[in-house]
């Protein structure tokens, strides 16, 4: 009977020990997966590829049955859905940085939660990512921005992986598009696009038939006597201006907002390469040549007028023929008036009397 009662005892022991080890096991998996969870985590550990090496990004965005493609050269992102035009290469980078580098905590399961954090056909942006031999890096997908103050934070997912995080990064405000514009998501609308990265003009040369008084626009620094080592950090600049009867001095604001107004023209619509399209710049209404920091020269050429009341614009720079309506092309002639306008000298401060 003893026997009997130890050998029960010994097989309760043995039982119940098999019962604290699993449940152990079991614990130790749950807080592995607990710490696993409120872990940092890329939109996929193991492989995420660096944002240099991705070469080619195709997009598709709510309210768009296209999917739109970007592809990388060494002048910049291009779109050759577009004529080959210049994308915005900041912007591309933010967006393929929000899904690459960013991290965040794992909120879900695509399988059974993608709808509830808004990753719904139609309504996400999908974004596939190639490298330079053409190989599929990675799908991306963004869906709901994360609600009240967390607005820079969004939920990621990549198609392989059953989880969904809530990345510290937003791609969305990236790719500021609607569905009804004319032009595809990332296009650079400038005629000067941003990739050139040119330095600041400091020279404007005219030309053409349609030329304005001033020759040219010239901005100097301003000599180290005149400035006021408390008040000027920095080098200083003002603009002059070349006339019939000589050079003179023009007003600063005047000049650099008109720089401005160059550099910062948009196109309403871009028609393509300038080969082919020679014959409508054969005599130009009106040259711009900037002459930039670096040593680095631009120049818009307007041509003959379009059928329709618009105006051929070239930029010799890029190769590039765009389309510039009337009002858009009255910002390239500077007001030679406002130009000569110099601002009134301040009036001599006060002369205290001595004491």
């Amino acid at each position: 009977m003893n026997r009997l009662l130890f050998r029960m005892n010994f097989a309760l022991t043995v039982a119940l020990g098999a019962l604290l080890g699993l449940d152990w096991t079991l614990e130790s998996r749950r807080e592995a997966q607990r710490l696993f969870d409120s872990a940092f985590h890329a939109i996929h550990d193991a492989a995420t590829p660096p944002v240099a090496s991705v070469t080619r990004l195709e997009l598709l965005l709510p309210g768009s049955a296209k999917r739109w493609t970007l592809e990388k050269r060494p002048e910049g992102w291009r779109l050759p859905d577009y004529r080959e035009a210049f994308a915005l290469g900041q912007e591309v980078d933010g967006l393929l940085k929000a899904l690459l580098e960013s991290r965040g905590t794992i909120v879900g399961n695509f399988s059974g939660d993608a709808a509830h954090f808004g990753f719904v056909p139609g309504r996400i942006l999908e974004a596939w990512l190639y490298g330079a031999s053409s190989s599929l890096l990675l799908k991306g997908m963004a869906g709901s921005v994360a609600p009240g103050q967390r607005s820079g934070e969004c939920f990621i997912a990549a198609e392989g992986f059953d989880r969904i995080l809530l990345s510290n990064a937003n791609p969305w405000p990236h790719v500021q598009w609607d569905a009804t514009s004319h032009f595809p998501p990332l296009t650079d609308l400038k005629v000067m696009p941003s990739a050139l990265r040119r330095g600041y003009a400091s020279r404007v040369v005219f030309g053409g038939e349609a030329a304005p008084q001033v020759r040219d626009l010239i901005r100097r620094e301003v000599p180290t006597d005149r400035l006021n080592p408390l008040a000027d950090r920095g080098p200083r600049f003002e603009w002059f201006g070349t006339f019939v009867e000589g050079e003179k001095r023009i007003n600063d604001n005047v000049a650099s907002g008109y720089l401005g107004a160059v550099t910062g023209l948009l196109f309403d619509e871009l028609l393509g390469d300038f080969k082919g399209r020679e014959a409508l710049f054969a005599k130009p209404v009106l040259t711009i040549t900037l002459e930039n920091e670096g040593g680095s020269k631009d120049t818009l050429t307007i041509g003959t007028p379009d059928p329709n009341g618009f105006n051929y614009l070239l930029n010799g720079s890029s190769g590039q023929v765009f389309l510039i309506s009337t009002s858009r092309l009255s910002s390239l002639t500077p007001d030679v008036r406002a130009l000569l306008e110099l601002p009134s000298a301040p009036p001599p401060m006060p002369v205290s009397p001595p004491r």
